[in-house]
């Protein structure tokens, strides 16, 4: 017998049944065993695509440690399915533990709503939103926010958050430099975790709400994996 390296996608496939962590979750359903209406059990099919983050992103992922952490990765690298994924990893230790946690994701804009919200629904994590023009629903524990609405319901948010624990986690965390986004932080305080693309700002401001910063995969390794398209270039 001769050892034979396994391809990526057999390696993938090791990795979702040996860390369930890094599942991407709406696949998690398939490890439930449903009865059927005659009180049998439904036999599982596994798909032959499972979905997980891959190392760099994983990497990122368990590397986040305790202080206020920024991740800088390009654009399609996955920083939105980092933040879903250690939201619901947070979400579920403390549940097991009984602790009352919120968790606050905050978006600069009202056009990356729906991505985040999907985002955050692969991961299993029902949420309400606070948002122009939509009521609060404070029993959700997970919340996706507009931030200029956000800041504006700072005092209503007050008796609904004492005494719970608190964390805040960031898309475009080069806003965070901004008066708005410092208020919501000083505010809301908790734990903070920020993703972005363009970590410095044209005003040259720096993002020193944040203790250090965790590097994702540059784009030319994105390129050689295949996740971004290599550009042409045309004189």
């Amino acid at each position: 017998w001769t050892p034979q390296a396994l391809s990526l996608p057999q390696r993938d496939r090791v990795r979702w049944h040996l860390f369930p962590e890094i599942r991407v979750q709406h696949q998690a359903l398939l490890l439930e065993d449903p009865a059927d209406p005659a009180g049998g059990a439904t036999p599982l099919v596994l798909p032959d695509l499972l979905q997980v983050m891959d190392l760099q992103q994983e990497q990122v992922a368990r590397t986040l440690g305790e202080g206020h952490r920024v991740i800088h990765g390009a654009a399609g690298s996955g920083k939105t399915m980092i933040l879903s994924m250690v939201a619901q990893a947070i979400m579920s230790r403390d549940a097991a533990l009984h602790r009352e946690t919120y968790i606050f994701i905050i978006v600069p804009k009202h056009e990356i709503f729906k991505q985040t919200s999907l985002a955050l629904l692969d991961a299993d994590l029902p949420h309400a939103f606070i948002k122009a023009g939509q009521p609060m629903d404070m029993t959700q524990r997970v919340q996706l926010c507009s931030a200029s609405t956000l800041i504006n319901r700072l005092d209503q948010l007050a008796p609904a958050l004492a005494g719970k624990r608190i964390f805040k986690f960031f898309d475009e965390a080069q806003h965070t430099a901004s008066p708005t986004y410092r208020t919501i932080m000083d505010t809301l305080g908790g734990w903070s975790l920020g993703a972005t693309a363009t970590p410095e700002r044209l005003d040259g401001r720096p993002l020193t709400m944040f203790d250090d910063m965790i590097l994702g995969p540059t784009p030319y390794e994105l390129m050689d994996k295949c996740v971004l398209v290599k550009p042409r270039y045309v004189q």
